[in-house]
């Protein structure tokens, strides 16, 4: 199955290397398309989300009949994000996923060989492609009933930092007519990555999504998302923590009739507006649940 997003966000980041060196902070305009396909093979469903983050008028001129190749989108979406002083928190490129039919033990494959020494080849999901489609919830057995909760687990990254027990608490609130309308909210218990430097990240927030009852990606979702990561370590015999990394996502996405393939992408059926019907049935999401102590600092 193949599909298209319009995909807007705001993003904003604080990050500082040490204790001892100041924050700096950046806003990230993080809009564009997302291509998502997903396939099944080997017993495992994988997931590619490719995104481009664009100008408006960028995206505008896309829409002409011929289609628009993939490598000039590229370079588009590249320039742009130079412009915001760093493409850490700006995906660029392909993001491949995998996990079971069931969408359990969900990881990420890094497409890059040979890696660093040590260096897995599949990693938890960093920060930024937690909004990405089919990754959460993981969807439980029938029947999908209305009032249906359940809570599940995922592993997260960030760096070198592995952190395999961050969870959610999803929620069946409606369907619209017949697709499900799940909310999901992150359990803010902070995961820790030991060693001489301890790193620890705490997830707040959630979001909304109205799955398709044919395929179950989401036919439009839209989520306030905040993930802090603390350091914590030992300066001779006093212990110092520090926050390292502040992110904070609002977004909104809808599906879009448009179709790519693997050199083009066909945007010519979407309106200058980039709408759509379900996109509408969102308009009043639910109020993002109250963060925990430690993400209020």
């Amino acid at each position: 199955m193949l599909a298209v997003y319009r995909f807007t966000s705001t993003c904003k980041v604080i990050t500082r290397e040490t204790d001892r060196t100041p924050e700096v902070r950046r806003t990230i305009d993080r809009s564009g398309i997302l291509l998502f396909l997903d396939v099944v093979s080997g017993g495992r469903w994988i997931r590619r989300v490719e995104e481009f983050i664009l100008k408006g008028e960028d995206l505008q001129a896309a829409r002409k009949p011929t289609g628009i190749a993939k490598g000039d989108l590229r370079q588009l979406s590249r320039a742009y994000i130079k412009t915001f002083g760093s493409d850490e928190f700006a995906p660029s490129g392909e993001a491949r996923f995998d996990s079971s039919q069931t969408g359990d033990d969900l990881t990420r494959s890094i497409n890059i060989e040979p890696r660093p020494a040590g260096l897995p080849n599949r990693i938890g999901i960093e920060l930024e492609h937690l909004c990405y489609p089919t990754l959460l919830p993981m969807l439980p057995s029938p029947p999908i009933d209305i009032g249906k909760s359940w809570k599940g687990t995922f592993p997260a990254a960030y760096g070198a930092g592995s952190f395999p027990g961050m969870g959610y608490e999803a929620l069946i609130v409606d369907r619209k007519p017949d697709n499900p309308l799940i909310d999901v909210k992150f359990d803010p218990k902070p995961c820790t990555d030991p060693g001489e430097v301890s790193l620890i990240m705490t997830l707040g927030g959630g979001f909304r999504t109205l799955l398709s009852a044919d395929d179950l990606a989401p036919l439009t979702a839209r989520g306030d998302i905040r993930g802090v990561i603390d350091a914590s370590f030992n300066r001779g015999d006093q212990p110092v923590k520090c926050k390292i990394v502040d992110y904070s996502l609002v977004y909104g996405m809808h599906r879009i009739p448009a179709n790519f393939d693997d050199t083009t992408v066909y945007l010519f059926g979407c309106d200058p507006d980039f709408t759509n019907f379900y996109a509408k049935l969102l308009d009043d999401p639910p109020k993002p649940p109250e963060l925990p102590e430690a993400l209020r600092k």
